[in-house]
């Protein structure tokens, strides 16, 4: 079988109707844990909608648009199926640039960051367990794993990056309590998440072009890291700054 056919195949084997409900308790859980801290927020009510509205869409539109430019299975299949493929990648980036470009119209420079940083990883630690039973992001032929329906062991990405998802939440958990990198949290977890993803893409089958022999989701994950670095390093010298200066200069959007 051709690559594609063989991705078809494999999609087909898996249970779309039992990774649904995997998918659904990942959006309430985490979105649960987001709208909660949204209700903290020292802002008008409307302020409040409009950034989740924003987090949202931006969501939406990064992680659906970057399958149209893959290239190879994953683009073929975005053009031609209704449901097209999505990216956890896309979708974190999309909702913080949108989020940053609604707060920097509506000139509100209360931070909110740290809001998004348990209820992301939650949607994304239990999203992953919907793509293993679903037989997505399945990862390459090894002499060990799971046979996901091509009759061949693969390495079970899906529930490896789960795992990796759940200690990182109850990692960023204990931060939290600890009121450890206050309003970075966010962006650490880009860091750490990007690095990882960048690396595990090396376990997964290739269904995306390459370009300069990086997958193109690989350079998505390092998008996301140098995003998060780089707003942990903008942040680390706004509060520098803050401190040497004794008129408060507000918080960075």
């Amino acid at each position: 079988m051709t690559p594609s056919e063989t991705y078809n195949h494999i999609l087909n084997q898996g249970n779309a109707w039992l990774q649904i409900p995997f998918i659904s308790a990942g959006l309430f859980l985490g979105g649960r844990s987001i709208t909660s801290e949204i209700e903290k927020w020292k802002l008008e009510s409307s302020q409040k909608k409009q950034i989740l509205f924003a987090a949202i869409l931006g969501t939406l539109i990064g992680s659906t648009l970057p399958a149209f430019f893959a290239g190879d299975v994953i683009e073929n299949r975005a053009f031609n199926c209704l449901i097209t493929p999505k990216t956890m990648l896309g979708g974190l980036l999309g909702s913080f640039f949108a989020v940053a470009l609604t707060k920097r119209i509506l000139k509100i420079n209360y931070p909110t960051s740290d809001s998004f940083t348990l209820g992301s990883i939650l949607m994304l630690a239990i999203g992953r367990l919907g793509c293993f039973v679903g037989h997505c992001c399945y990862g390459k032929i090894a002499n060990w794993g799971v046979d996901f329906g091509d009759g061949r062991s693969r390495i079970p990405t899906q529930l490896i990056e789960a795992g990796i998802l759940f200690l990182l939440f109850y990692l960023f958990k204990w931060l939290k309590q600890k009121g450890l990198f206050k309003d970075k949290t966010l962006f650490l977890f880009f860091s750490i998440y990007g690095f990882l993803r960048f690396f595990l893409e090396y376990l997964r089958e290739p269904i995306s072009k390459a370009i300069l022999g990086i997958g193109f989701y690989q350079w998505l994950a390092l998008v996301l890291l140098a995003t998060g670095l780089f707003q942990i390093t903008k942040r680390s010298l706004f509060l520098r700054e803050e401190t040497k200066t004794p008129k408060t200069q507000g918080a960075t959007p």
